[in-house]
């Protein structure tokens, strides 16, 4: 048998090709010796046979026998039925021989089969159904008497008996040919599809045929008209010994059918013995039957080669699994040792981090104070330029209110002897107002007492008033024109007395005011006395603080010049300083940026330990896994070890 393919033992099958049998005569291109003996005896059977039967049944004796079978035109067509079977033998065979294993050609050579197994007993049939009418023919033609038809024509005896015949004697000599064709191509790939015939199909025919065959040869004793007349000894002559002859017939065609059957039944009992033992070395059984144990076969002959396939990659993948798990255990002690290893390395690189984290938090909170300083430094240059810029603007100003004192100074001393010229001339002004002041306060007593003399008139005239008013009262009607008159007097009066009154309380303050001024005047002669006195001493005091000026205009031009000097160095420190803190913050951007590239190394070396911690429990896990598989793989090449392969 050609081993079956496995696809990496998915238990996917290719259907089972059978390429050699264990019968070492059955082999590609060679046909069974007895299978042409058989195919001519299907053809030559009926001729050869019906006479005797004809003779054991009374219908002719042994003499009209061979005396009808000496006919030369008889041979001639026995001649036509020896070359037929020559003919489909010689097709079929070379058929055989072109066999090359290929697809097309199973396909090719199945039909063959099946058409060779259909010619061979349909032309065998035909032929022998001619016959009667070629004897019948042959049998009028020269006259022959057969003494038990008695003088009737045995057309009728002629085709029952020889369908009989053929049904009972051909179907043994066919079992025996279709069984040597199957048993010689056992080597040819077999499918369901290239099933000849199935075995109830069989089973049936040979059945049919043995019935039939049994009821014509029977039916057929009753067409030989002498036996009719023999109706007593009938039954004991002819039909029992008839019956039972056709029935040893029917018997060993049942049995010689039934037989392949038994045979493969007994070689699938062995195999499946055999496998059931545990045995996948026994060679496969021979499809002998190409019906459905053909396909049992098949199955039988697939299962035992895809266990045995199977079973072998079992035992091979074991006995590698073993091994691979016996490296792999190694392996995994060794690699759990340098995860150790790299456990250890990853923890002193975890602590160096440390260390350099630490120290990098050290080094960014130094950087951090030195650019806090820096900084400070910086807001102290520059408040130090700013107030170096607003000393030197403070003292370009103090050297220009010093230009614009000088200058102050020199119209101060210009108007200083104004003021003494001022002074000294309002001195006697003021001595003049004084004079006028004290005529004038001479004059308003004067006007004080004319303010008397009139307020006095007013109350008279008031008075004068009163008593028109009173008189015109008086008078009535006539005295209300004077009365009139009298009133607006009194009003006059009235207003005189308040404008006089008025003058009066004016010249009271006009006098004291100008006693007031008086008085004032002479205080401002003596103040004008003293501004003159002092603006001699201011005028003296004026030159010295000008002489002073000059001398302070001259340091203030050095100091201004300093000044300048100082600002140019401040805004090279400045600029030094700005250097200083661009360079202080990269460093504390870099030493940041540090400090989180440890922080992010050493969260890594953290993840790092907890994976290689999974790792190791993993690998802890594998290695057990490992241990157990190994012992069960072990246990399972003990299972299959039991097999025999």
């Amino acid at each position: 048998m050609e081993e079956i393919s496995l696809d990496e033992f998915g238990f996917g099958t290719e259907e089972v090709v059978q390429t050699e049998s264990n019968n070492d005569a059955s082999k590609p291109g060679l046909i069974k010796k007895r299978t042409l003996p058989l195919l001519l005896s299907a053809y030559l059977i009926t001729p050869l046979i019906w006479g005797y039967v004809a003779c054991f049944m009374g219908a002719m004796t042994l003499r009209e026998f061979f005396h009808t079978l000496a006919d030369p035109i008889l041979y001639i067509f026995l001649a036509i039925q020896l070359i037929l079977p020559l003919v489909t033998f010689r097709w079929y065979k070379s058929n055989i021989e072109s066999y090359d294993h290929s697809e097309n050609s199973i396909e090719k050579l199945n039909k063959t089969v099946r058409i060779f197994e259909n010619i061979s007993i349909i032309l065998p049939i035909l032929c022998s159904i001619t016959l009667p009418n070629i004897y019948y023919s042959r049998y009028i033609a020269r006259g022959l008497r057969w003494e038990a038809f008695l003088g009737k024509p045995p057309l009728m005896y002629l085709v029952v008996l020889i369908i009989g015949v053929i049904l009972i004697f051909g179907a043994f000599v066919y079992i025996l040919f279709l069984q040597s064709v199957e048993h010689s191509i056992d080597w040819l790939p077999y499918r369901t599809k290239h099933q000849t015939l199935s075995l109830i199909a069989r089973v049936v025919a040979i059945s049919v045929a043995a019935l039939t065959g049994i009821s014509l040869i029977l039916f057929s004793t009753f067409l030989i008209p002498k036996n009719r007349l023999m109706s007593n000894n009938l039954l004991a002559l002819h039909i029992l010994p008839v019956a039972a002859l056709c029935i040893l017939m029917a018997v060993i065609d049942f049995y010689t059918c039934i037989r392949d059957v038994k045979f493969n039944l007994k070689d699938i009992a062995n195999q499946a013995k055999e496998l059931s033992m545990r045995n996948y070395t026994a060679k496969p059984v021979s499809i002998i039957l190409r019906c459905e144990l053909g396909d049992l076969v098949n199955d039988m002959n697939s299962f035992s080669d895809t266990m045995r396939n199977l079973l072998t990659g079992f035992k091979n993948s074991i006995i590698l699994s073993n091994e691979n798990a016996t490296n792999l255990s190694m392996n995994m002690e060794k690699a759990l040792g340098q995860v150790t290893d790299i456990m250890e390395h990853i923890q002193a690189v975890r602590d160096e981090m440390n260390k350099q984290a630490q120290g990098v938090q050290e080094a960014n909170a130094s950087a951090n104070q030195i650019l806090g300083s820096i900084k400070g430094l910086n807001a102290n240059i520059e408040m130090q330029a700013s107030s170096v810029r607003q000393s030197s603007y403070a003292v370009n100003k103090m050297v220009e209110k010093i230009r614009d004192i000088t200058e102050v100074l020199q119209n101060n001393s210009k108007a200083v002897n104004s003021l003494g010229q001022a002074s000294d001339e309002g001195r006697k002004s003021i001595q003049g107002a004084v004079k006028l002041a004290q005529d004038i306060i001479g004059r308003s007593t004067s006007l004080m007492e004319a303010s008397a003399i009139i307020q006095n008139i007013a109350s008279q005239t008031n008075l004068l008033a009163m008593n028109a008013a009173i008189e015109s009262a008086h008078a009535g009607a006539v005295g209300q024109g004077f009365a009139v008159v009298a009133d607006e007097i009194r009003k006059l009066a009235e207003q005189s007395a308040k404008q006089s009154k008025s003058i009066r309380d004016n010249l009271k303050g006009l006098s004291r005011a100008i006693l007031n001024v008086a008085d004032s005047t002479k205080e401002v002669q003596d103040k004008f006395d003293i501004i003159y006195e002092l603006t001699q001493t201011v005028r003296m005091q004026e030159t010295e603080i000008m002489d002073a000026v000059e001398e302070q205009a001259k340091g203030n031009q050095q100091v201004l010049d300093t000044m300048e000097e100082i600002t140019q160095n401040t805004g090279h420190v400045r600029d030094g300083s700005k250097e200083m803190l661009s360079g202080g913050e990269q460093v504390v951007k870099e030493m940041e940026i540090l400090n989180n590239v440890t922080s992010k190394i050493n969260l890594q070396m953290n993840l790092m330990t907890d994976s290689i911690d999974v790792i190791t429990s993993a690998m802890e896990n594998v290695n057990s896994a490992s241990a157990k598989n190994q012992e069960d793989l072990n246990s399972l090449g003990d299972i299959i070890g039991s097999f025999t392969l």
